[in-house]
């Protein structure tokens, strides 16, 4: 709160605009967080699943 009131001061931006700013930049941020753990588990269940097949049904 009080760099969204020293930044209000020093331009024109009001400190409610960088409040939202700040959300979105945070929603961000934990949104990227999480598709890549979202990712992950994706491809490791991939993985696994290529692995229980046997090698003569893969290759037909």
């Amino acid at each position: 709160r009080t760099g969204a009131d020293i930044m209000a001061r020093m331009t024109d931006v009001s400190a409610e605009m960088v409040t939202v700013i700040q959300g979105v930049m945070i929603l961000l941020v934990t949104a990227q967080a999480f598709l890549a753990g979202w990712r992950h588990r994706i491809v490791v269940r991939e993985a696994t699943r290529r692995k229980e097949v046997p090698q003569s049904e893969g290759a037909a």
